[in-house]
């Protein structure tokens, strides 16, 4: 509070940037309807990005799901890893 951001009030919203849900203390108004990591409250992992295709997947064998680290699709090289923690 005080830092000028614009936040929802209560509860948990998804941040549009990393697609996790945070705290809503911990976002703020995006400008287009969605929420995003504040500056000093970003998601812990946030910069890391999936580079290289996942072989368990390519085999059949991934049992991580969206949660897995590596692309299951050329499409997700260079999306953020949604690992799940946020601080």
């Amino acid at each position: 509070k005080g830092k000028g951001y614009s936040q929802p009030i209560g509860g948990t919203v998804l941040c549009s940037v990393h697609n996790k849900q945070r705290s809503a203390n911990a976002v703020m108004d995006a400008g287009n309807g969605t929420y995003q990591c504040r500056p000093d409250s970003e998601c812990k992992g946030g910069n890391k990005v999936k580079a290289a295709m996942c072989s368990f997947f390519l085999e059949g064998r991934c049992t991580k799901g969206e949660s897995c680290s590596f692309a299951h699709s050329q499409e997700e090289i260079g999306q953020p890893v949604s690992d799940g923690t946020c601080r």
